[in-house]
């Protein structure tokens, strides 16, 4: 194994202190304008994204259900829209 130590310096971006103030600040002018500009675009994004949750709705609140499960938590739930619990449970188990 080599001992000797890897030299990182020319990695460093503060190893000329004129250079890394320069970039700070051509970093910091560039985002100052476009920070409104990130901010529209998430505002519209995340409308989009809840039209498209609002729109995939739309079915359900139309259409009953109207059909018999085999699972016995969805008739307990559809038991609390029709109210004949029995009938339901039995559909379930086969019987």
């Amino acid at each position: 194994m080599d001992e000797e130590r890897i030299d990182f310096s020319a990695l460093d971006p503060a190893r000329s202190a004129r250079q890394w103030e320069a970039r700070v600040q051509a970093t910091l002018a560039a985002s100052q304008g476009s920070l409104w500009l990130t901010l529209s675009q998430m505002r519209v994004g995340v409308f989009a994204m809840a039209a498209v949750a609002v729109l995939s709705w739309v079915p359900a609140l139309f259409t009953q259900a109207t059909s018999t499960t085999k699972d016995p938590a969805l008739a307990l739930l559809q038991y609390t829209h029709a109210g004949d619990v029995l009938a339901l449970i039995e559909a379930t188990d086969g019987l």
